[in-house]
C-alpha cells in the first residue's frame, strides 16, 4: 500500500514500513485480467492456478477473471466450489470465477444461472465459443439480466467465421482463402 510519495531522498523512512525509490518507474494500481484461462482442474498440462497467478502477479496483475473452460467446465455449483477451493490454497492474486453460458460449454442448453450465482459467479460466458442458437442466446441474455449477471459473448458468429483466415476481399479471393466478414454500421 502506498501511504506517501515524495521526491527521492526527502521521505523519512521511519514514516513508512519500507521506502522504495521509484525514480524512472511507473507506479500504477494493480491490473485486472478479465479473460484468463487457468485450466485447473483438468488441464494442468496447459496451466495451473499457482503458475498463472504467479505470472500475473509478476506482471502487475492483481486479479483474474477465470474463464469457465476447466475440465469439467464450470457450469454448475459443484465445479465452482472445486475451483474456488483450489484458488484458496494456490492463488497468489484474487481470482473470480466465471460460469458457463451453456451446459458443458456445448452451446445447446442453458446452464443453471441460479446455482452459479449462489456460489458467487457474477459473469456468464462460454469463453472462446459462441452458440449458433439465437433463441438460446436471447433467452440466456434475458435470464442473466434478471439475475444481474454480466453476460459476455465472443464477438463472432461461428457459422460465418469457421475456417476463416482473413477478411473477405480481393486478396482473400485471389489467395483462395475463406474470409470472415467484418461488422460495420452504415
Amino acid at each position: 500500500m502506498i501511504t506517501a510519495k515524495a521526491p527521492a531522498g526527502t521521505l523519512l523512512e521511519s514514516a513508512a514500513e519500507r521506502a522504495l525509490d521509484a525514480s524512472g518507474k511507473l507506479v500504477l494500481p494493480g491490473l485486472f485480467d478479465i479473460h484468463a484461462h487457468l485450466c485447473q482442474p483438468g488441464r494442468e498440462d496447459k496451466e495451473r492456478v499457482a503458475t498463472a497467478t504467479a505470472a500475473a502477479l509478476h506482471g502487475g496483475v492483481t486479479g483474474l477473471m477465470a474463464m469457465p473452460d476447466t475440465e469439467p467446465v464450470m457450469d454448475n455449483a459443484a465445479q465452482i466450489t472445486t475451483f474456488m477451493e483450489i484458488c484458496r490454497t494456490d492463488a497468489l492474486v484474487e481470482v473470480i470465477p466465471s460460469g458457463c453460458l451453456t451446459k458443458g460449454d456445448g452451446g445447446e442448453e442453458q446452464a443453471s444461472y441460479d446455482s452459479l450465482r449462489a456460489k458467487g459467479v457474477r459473469f456468464i460466458t462460454d469463453g472462446d465459443r459462441a452458440p449458433d442458437n439465437m433463441l438460446l442466446l436471447y433467452r440466456a441474455m434475458q435470464y442473466a439480466s434478471n439475475l444481474n449477471l454480466t453476460f459476455a459473448l465472443r464477438g463472432d458468429v461461428p457459422s460465418l467465421t469457421a475456417r476463416a483466415a482473413m477478411h473477405p476481399g480481393t486478396t482473400s479471393y485471389r489467395l483462395g482463402l475463406m474470409g470472415s466478414p467484418p461488422v460495420r454500421r452504415k
